[in-house]
């Protein structure tokens, strides 16, 4: 995941939609509600650190 959000934060949402297949911001707020569910610390310093997964939080 730690790759993952690199890549993000470098190549941004439309090219990691085309690279995983998939809705990239959709599987980063998956994933990160499944880190919140086993660590709640851990997820809200991932999202500390990468602002634009803070609409997770509004959902």
């Amino acid at each position: 995941f730690r790759a993952f959000l690199h890549q993000f934060d470098s190549k941004w949402a439309e090219a990691m939609t085309q690279q995983i297949g998939k809705d990239a911001l959709c599987y980063a707020a998956g994933y990160l509600s499944f880190i919140h569910m086993v660590s709640p610390e851990q997820a809200e310093k991932i999202a500390a650190k990468h602002p634009w997964l803070l609409r997770w939080k509004k959902r």
